[in-house]
């Protein structure tokens, strides 16, 4: 899968958009590959089926410490899906749906979609 973060997500992190420790972040199912311009959330294209619903899964990001670096983090997810998904959308749905990351899937045909998440989402170093 590649992957990157929307153009709009650094400047709205820093500008205390994204409330890491308390909003609420979801991962939406597409059809179709999204690209880094893609500021919110979109239901056009979006997969529904199999125990996946509109909307998408909620998901656990965190931020890690360690001296004067904080990681964002998103933990693996899985998801029951049906086939077709290319691409994945990661987005704060308490910030009216504001996006973070779009990753393109590869082909699939059903069942488990399990996304891993080797690198952080973000790292700030001060």
């Amino acid at each position: 899968m590649s992957y990157g973060i929307t153009f709009n997500f650094p400047q709205e992190l820093l500008n205390g958009l994204h409330n890491i420790g308390a909003d609420v972040f979801k991962m939406a199912l597409y059809s179709v590959e999204l690209d880094q311009t893609l500021a919110a959330y979109t239901s056009t294209n979006e997969i529904v089926g199999g125990s996946y619903v509109a909307g998408g899964q909620q998901i656990d990001i965190a931020t890690e410490v360690s001296g004067n670096t904080t990681s964002v983090v998103i933990a693996n997810e899985e998801f029951a899906i049906p086939t077709g998904v290319a691409a994945v959308l990661i987005y704060n749905e308490t910030s009216a749906g504001r996006s973070m990351f779009v990753g393109k899937v590869g082909v699939n045909t059903g069942g488990t979609l399990t996304i891993k998440f080797t690198q952080p989402l973000i790292r700030l170093t001060v």
